[in-house]
């Protein structure tokens, strides 16, 4: 179709600027809890509707194989005003004992199954145990690992997904 007319063409431009300007300032489609997606975060808002700065949930679930005793299901959520008044140097020596390659590789190891320190120091390469011992009473001091029969070491179930948190985050 050609348009003539100048005041014809003028219009039809202003039309699709107009239309243009109003899809501009159109805001963003928002999902919905049934996009799977953002469930959760839909979730939490839902259910912490009333907190004044929001809030942070963490969820999730591990299973190292069928019928292992290694697994949890965890989820936790706190205000976020609850969190920002907490004593965040409180956190320095759960965070600290985290900080270290060798206690990351522990817990890995232990994560996918090792349990002594014997195996772990095998596992990493490192020729003694008295090294290994040092880095498990830092992550066991810290929490993250405790004790169990025979020597051996796990995370406790409300730990694993915390720790699992921690290592996404890092990733982002």
């Amino acid at each position: 179709m050609q348009v003539k007319n100048i005041d014809e063409r003028v219009r039809i431009l202003e039309d699709q600027v107009a239309q243009l300007l109003a899809q501009l300032n159109t805001p963003a489609p928002t999902t919905k809890a049934t996009d799977k997606t953002f469930a959760a975060l839909n979730n939490l808002q839902q259910q912490t509707a009333d907190a004044a700065q929001g809030a942070v949930m963490f969820s999730g679930y591990y299973r190292q194989n069928a019928g292992s005793k290694n697994e949890a299901e965890w989820q936790y959520t706190v205000e976020n005003s609850e969190l920002l008044a907490s004593d965040w140097a409180s956190l320095a020596e759960p965070l600290a004992a985290l900080s270290h390659p060798v206690r990351l590789s522990l817990l890995q190891g232990i994560f996918q199954g090792e349990t002594t320190a014997a195996n772990l120091a095998a596992q990493l390469g490192l020729g003694s145990t008295g090294q290994v011992y040092h880095h498990l009473n830092a992550l066991q001091s810290a929490g993250w690992i405790r004790r169990t029969v025979a020597e051996g070491y796990n995370v406790p179930a409300e730990r694993m997904i915390a720790l699992l948190v921690i290592l996404l985050a890092a990733q982002r």
